[in-house]
């Protein structure tokens, strides 16, 4: 079949794909204007952990710093595929944990930008899921584990393997545990609060990390230009409770 030079085969119907686009970075821009940042970004993830039902809610910051993520192109970088997901993950985070599980639904609503099970269940009180997306004043990279998974989002592709958006592993499966221990490790830190020890077997909880957007990632950033340090989220944290 020859091509002509609209790029269309001459067999095609006369027509090509020209799609109206709305890039992810800027869904989750204009979702942020909808959540302003204080101390209503802690009560987000409280309504997260009420929607789950959950029993147990804790908030930890994680003061320790990271190393810098490998240039595109370096040896670490070339050798191993989450190289620069481990390195962006490393540094100062919060931590939210609580003890519900993701069930299959709830993966698939959180994957879902505006779309959320929570419209068909009147028990919920979160604004219709949109209230997840929070975690984007904070961080330009969202983790987390719960039961056998593992999941990353990363909405400007650049830290994931073949500039993906989001990967979803099964840390069990995989053996994680002896595979990728450092993407594991912040999560394994939280024992004492969840229980979870053995990272070999699935989480009996949901835990979310967030690593804090850096003043070098600010600048390029397409979510949000403010940068975050743990005292910054420390004041949220306060304010939050003050309220409350």
């Amino acid at each position: 079949v020859r091509a002509s030079a609209s790029g269309m085969s001459s067999a095609s119907p006369g027509y090509e794909a020209f799609e109206q686009r709305e890039e992810l970075t800027t869904r989750l821009r204009n979702v942020l204007r909808e959540y302003a940042v204080g101390p209503s970004v802690i009560r987000e993830f409280v309504q997260n952990a009420d929607d789950a039902r959950a029993r147990r809610f804790a908030i930890v910051l994680d003061y320790h710093e990271g190393r810098a993520p490998p240039t595109t192109g370096s040896a670490s970088a070339a050798d191993d595929e989450l190289a620069n997901l481990r390195a962006a993950t490393a540094g100062p985070a919060v931590l939210v944990y609580n003890d519900s599980v993701f069930r299959e639904k709830d993966f698939e609503s959180i994957s879902s930008v505006g779309a959320s099970g929570k419209a068909a269940d009147a028990t919920t009180i979160g604004k219709y899921g949109l209230g997840f997306n929070v975690s984007y004043h904070l961080s330009d990279l969202v983790t987390f584990v719960s039961s056998d998974s593992f999941v990353a989002f990363d909405p400007h592709g650049r830290t994931l393997p073949h500039k993906l958006l989001g990967l979803r592993s099964n840390f069990v499966q995989h053996e994680w545990a002896s595979a990728q221990p450092e993407l594991l490790a912040p999560f394994m830190a939280m024992a004492a609060v969840t229980g979870w020890a053995d990272p070999a077997t699935p989480a009996p909880c949901t835990m979310f990390r967030l690593p804090l957007r850096t003043k070098v990632q600010a600048a390029s950033s397409l979510l949000s230009t403010r940068a975050w340090s743990a005292d910054g989220v420390a004041e949220l944290v306060r304010g939050f409770a003050a309220a409350s």
